[in-house]
Parts: structure tokens; C-alpha cells; sequence
């Protein structure tokens, strides 16, 4: 059902006076998630290069990076898969992502749609189990939800700890190194990896 949402932004576009891009994967089929991201961002990346723009925004969401940190878990991630999603990120030389909405609940999202009266689609196959993000929002985070309501935030939280446990690593060995060379032990090598 993309025509609709094509059709839905298309004129929205037109009722703002804001110019209409768009791109469509015509050649294959994407069979996972992480190439259909690849092919996004690429054309993104095209058209920020083409227009010269400072960043192109996505509408990424809290509930997003929730569901991002489970499939991280689930998939065998070690701390680094549990860092936080930026805001800002740089994809490559061309192309710097901003995610304005990381802070906001997909209710919330919808809650100011309806309120605003700003049309909006569902995508049909958000609803699809058999797709493994789908199977994590529609099942794993009501259970997880039942076994603790505060669950999102505490995921959260974590992810927080992880980052700033990084940083403070990161520190501690840039210090130490620095200390070792002033010392004028040029002939250690410490391997960084965790």
C-alpha cells in the first residue's frame, strides 16, 4: 500500500509549497531489514549531495530505538550494540542523518497528528508478526511491559549507563597511554579491545 502514502505525502508537499522527491526501488527484491536501510540511505545520501543539504531528517522514534535495543540483545550484541542512537550521525562525507523525533513516543507522535488533524497512514505490515521487528513490538514488549511497566525507560537507562561507562573507559585509557609515553616506554602496545 505504499501508493497511499506516496499519494498522502505528495499532496501534503503540494499544500506546503515544499518540493517533492521522490525515489523507488525498481530493480530487486530486499529480503532484510539492513539492506532496505543501505538502499534508503543511499538515496539519501544522493539527494542531500544533489540539493547540497546540511542534513536529511528521518522520523525515528523512541519506541524505535527500544525495539532496536531487544533485537540487539536477542541477536548476541556485546556494550557497544547497546549505545544510544544519536540524533546526529554522520552516514559519510555527503550524507549527516538528525533524527528530531529520538525523544518522542510513537503515541505521542500520533496523539499530535490527530490532534492537529495532520493525515497520516499505517503501514498494513507493521502488523505482520512473521517480520522479526514486528514479532518484537506486537509480542515481546507487551510481556516485557507486564513484567515491568517501566521496562522503555529502563532499557533506556541502560543504554545511558553503557554510553557513559564507555566514555569513561575510553578516558581512562587515553590517560594511561598518554602516561606511558611520557614515561618513554615507547615499546608497550596495549590492545583497546572489549
Amino acid at each position: 500500500e505504499s501508493h497511499l502514502d506516496l499519494k498522502l505525502i505528495k499532496g501534503f508537499c503540494k499544500i506546503k509549497n515544499i518540493d517533492f522527491i521522490y525515489g523507488e526501488n525498481k530493480t530487486k527484491t530486499i529480503n532484510n531489514e539492513e539492506a532496505a536501510r543501505e538502499q534508503r540511505y543511499s538515496f539519501f545520501e544522493k539527494i542531500a549531495k544533489k540539493h547540497n543539504l546540511d542534513f536529511v531528517c528521518t522520523a525515528h522514534h523512541r519506541d524505535d530505538f527500544i525495539e532496536t535495543i531487544i533485537f540487539r540483545i536477542v541477536r548476541g550484541t556485546g556494550p557497544k550494540g547497546l549505545m544510544p542512537i544519536k540524533d546526529f550521525f554522520q552516514y559519510s562525507k555527503d550524507l549527516t542523518v538528525f533524527r528530531p523525533m529520538l525523544n518522542l513516543k510513537k503515541e505521542e507522535i500520533i496523539d499530535y497528528a490527530r490532534v492537529n488533524k495532520i493525515s497520516f497512514n499505517e503501514d498494513k505490515t507493521n502488523k505482520d508478526v512473521s517480520h522479526k521487528r514486528n514479532f518484537i513490538r506486537k509480542k515481546i514488549l507487551p510481556m516485557l511491559k507486564e513484567v515491568n511497566s517501566n521496562y522503555d525507560q529502563n532499557l533506556l537507562n541502560l543504554s545511558d549507563l553503557v554510553f557513559s561507562q564507555d566514555k569513561a573507559l575510553d578516558h581512562i585509557y587515553n590517560n594511561s597511554t598518554d602516561l606511558i609515553t611520557s614515561m618513554g616506554k615507547h615499546h608497550i602496545e596495549i590492545n583497546k579491545k572489549y
